[in-house]
């Protein structure tokens, strides 16, 4: 046998264990594979009656009842058991998807002279701490078509001192046209708009009456 076919065949193992290696790690190459489908809730356009043009508004990021911390689209098929809809992601997850049309409907009204995430950006004159309760799909006892409810929990806190100066909740419910994933998307869509409009208002007068003494 002459060199170099000694060498042609010590590289043919080589040459194979590169291919099993590859084709073992196919399903992690970038591009490969099924991909979530991916969906996001709009925020209201709100046209507050009320207005404190010179309060500066931190919205913290919203804490959230187990279960919904996370980018998973959750339903309740039997109140002991919380599952999430195969092969279906919110675009972040759900607490600061919330947070961030919470963001975009405060700056929509114009009341406010500032909204923000950071304190350090602002030097608040208020501060919104929410709770994600309620986020999710479930079906009623009997039902076929699940009932989405949104449910968000808030305290206004005036700085610096962090008093409470107000508390409420938001909640709101919408019913899908069927149960495909795209209409109970379409109904987190309008009970996540109906909630935070709600919030948003109530946010803005509350702050609006405080400084003007009503």
């Amino acid at each position: 046998m002459t060199r170099a076919a000694a060498v042609r065949l010590s590289k043919a193992p080589v040459l194979a264990l590169l291919v099993l290696v590859l084709a073992g790690c196919s399903s992690v190459i970038p591009g490969e594979g099924e991909r979530p489908e991916t969906y996001r809730v709009t925020a209201p356009d709100v046209a507050a009656a009320s207005a404190a043009p010179g309060a500066r508004l931190v919205v913290e990021a919203p804490s959230a009842a187990p279960g919904l911390a996370t980018d998973r689209i959750a339903v309740w098929r039997d109140p002991r058991h919380l599952q999430y809809y195969a092969d279906s992601r919110w675009v972040e997850d759900a607490p600061e998807m919330v947070r961030a049309i919470m963001l975009e409907a405060f700056r929509s009204t114009r009341a406010l002279g500032a909204v923000g995430r950071r304190s350090v950006e602002l030097d608040p004159t208020h501060r919104l701490h929410t709770r994600l309760s309620d986020f999710e799909s479930g079906y009623e006892a009997g039902a076929a078509i699940p009932t989405v409810r949104v449910e968000i929990a808030a305290d206004l806190l005036a700085e610096p001192g962090g008093d409470v100066v107000g508390q409420t909740t938001a909640t709101a419910r919408a019913t899908p046209a069927d149960e495909s994933v795209g209409a109970v998307i379409a109904a987190f869509d309008a009970a996540t708009q109906r909630a935070v409009s709600d919030l948003v208002t109530w946010t803005v007068e509350t702050i609006a009456r405080g400084r003007t003494g009503a």
